[in-house]
């Protein structure tokens, strides 16, 4: 089996396929459409090449095969997946079952493929789960999410914990009986317990899992095909022409917010301070894609000057994603330092770095590991005036040319999907990292039956996780 370890996991031995290819199943709490599912399709293809097979459960759109990677969307029926998305599993036959992102439609698939099919199980963490759960989760309690985050917790903090959940709707939330698709506390309890592996999206959000957990994390950052993505340059008769039809004309430096803007936090509305600020000195153009709960155009009227001409390409086509990636002047990642911001990775970032693009981002978290004025422009507080002063900076050509090269070499180093590819597979080929005795969840499992027996209905996949340890 090419580019795998030698010393092959007993999950895999004893498991081998008719063609001796390992095995691993996916299940993304987003769809392929996405900045994650971009990096996990860039990632399956580099698994794809060292030998594996790979098939993504999404929750969202994506279908179809794509550089031997296959993609189907999974679906679920009070609680539990449902039969076309089993018939999809057991004809894939999976040795390993990855959950990318703490949320919970894919919390409930995971705990229920691992339950049914007795795999090992890894959760993928992208960010920190206390800011949207306190944001989107009804009724959220300041520290519930969090109360068991330790190794064994004793019997009485379990109890506490049961005691602070809101179970009716902890049993809507997973019977889908609500739009509610963020974190549910209790599922993503049981499934950080009963996990034989994290993996990290960057260094900081490792330390703070295996700190709370005492498992053994990897660092699995968003990745891109970095031969692929090898920077080209863009025509500049084209590239005009492109741009002038976003309405923006003349010799403007192009700055490019994309990915998701995030309704809270205010570091959209202080990034176009910054750039109004810019503008009275430099003629500029925003280009802005991706999803966001706010209402983006009252907020470009309220906080952007009129005189910055703004397109917003919505949610563009991967491939057309890139070609305006190129022609930007600038990627810019806006961001507070925060708790949330500290803990993740945007994954526009490496995409940015891999095409040799001067980036403008927060050092907080991940920037830390980047000088500032060499791989990317960093911000270290939330002042619009030294945000401003490090936004001019990219209106030098010289200078952004200058950077073009660290960043390249950067991505190269951290982020590319064959490099990364290995990496998991030798992860999983090391003794599992779930604690031997598990005990300490079945408090938490009585009170989960007696809640599930007093409404007549068991959810399956949660059933199913704790059976596991019992």
């Amino acid at each position: 089996m090419r580019g795998l370890p030698l010393r092959l996991p007993g999950w895999l031995r004893g498991r081998a396929q008719a063609d001796g290819r390992p095995r691993i199943l996916f299940v993304h709490a987003s769809s392929r459409l996405g900045s994650s599912g971009n990096y996990l399709q860039a990632l399956g293809a580099g698994l794809v090449r060292q030998g594996a097979a790979c098939l993504m459960l999404g929750e969202g759109r994506g279908k179809g095969s794509h550089d031997g990677v296959a993609w189907t969307r999974f679906g679920l029926r009070n609680g539990c997946i449902d039969a076309a998305t089993w018939r999809r599993v057991r004809a894939f036959d999976p040795d390993l079952v990855v959950m990318v992102g703490v949320r919970t439609k894919a919390m409930l698939v995971a705990l229920e493929l691992r339950h049914v099919l007795g795999l090992p199980f890894f959760i993928q963490c992208e960010d920190d789960d206390r800011a949207p759960f306190e944001r989107y989760y009804p009724g959220a309690t300041a520290g519930v999410l969090e109360m068991l985050d330790m190794p064994a917790p004793a019997a009485d903090r379990v109890a506490a914990f049961g005691g602070a959940v809101d179970w009716e709707l902890t049993r809507a939330l997973w019977q889908g009986t609500t739009g509610y698709r963020s974190v549910e506390p209790v599922l993503r309890a049981l499934s950080f317990h009963l996990c034989d592996g994290i993996a990290a999206i960057w260094h900081p959000l490792a330390r703070e899992m295996e700190r709370r957990f005492g498992k053994a994390v990897m660092i699995l950052p968003p990745v891109v095909d970095t031969a692929a993505l090898a920077p080209g340059g863009v025509d500049a008769s084209l590239r005009r022409r492109t741009l002038a039809k976003q309405g923006m004309t003349g010799d403007r430096t192009v700055l490019f917010v994309s990915g998701t803007i995030y309704d809270f936090s205010d570091e959209f509305r202080l990034f176009l301070h910054a750039v109004s600020e810019v503008a009275q000195r430099h003629p500029l153009a925003l280009l802005l894609a991706g999803r966001s709960r706010l209402d983006t155009d009252r907020v470009l009227a309220q906080h952007l000057a009129d005189t910055v001409p703004v397109a917003n390409l919505g949610m563009p086509a991967w491939q057309r994603y890139l070609r305006f990636v190129e022609m930007a002047d600038a990627i810019c990642v806006p961001g507070v330092a925060d708790e949330f911001n500290r803990l993740r990775l945007p994954g526009r970032i490496p995409v940015a770095m891999a095409l040799a693009k001067p980036v403008f981002t927060f050092r907080h978290g991940f920037g830390e590991s980047l000088e500032d004025g060499r791989e990317a422009v960093l911000t270290r507080d939330d002042e619009v005036g030294h945000w401003t002063k490090q936004l001019e900076r990219l209106c030098d050509a010289a200078f952004r040319k200058q950077m073009s090269g660290h960043a390249r070499r950067f991505a190269e180093r951290e982020f590319d999907a064959g490099t990364v590819a290995k990496r998991l597979l030798d992860y999983a080929g090391q003794p599992s990292r779930a604690a031997s005795d598990l005990s300490y969840v079945m408090p938490l499992y009585r009170q989960l039956e007696k809640h599930w027996k007093h409404h007549g209905q068991q959810p399956q996949s949660a059933r199913g996780g704790l059976q596991k340890v019992s």
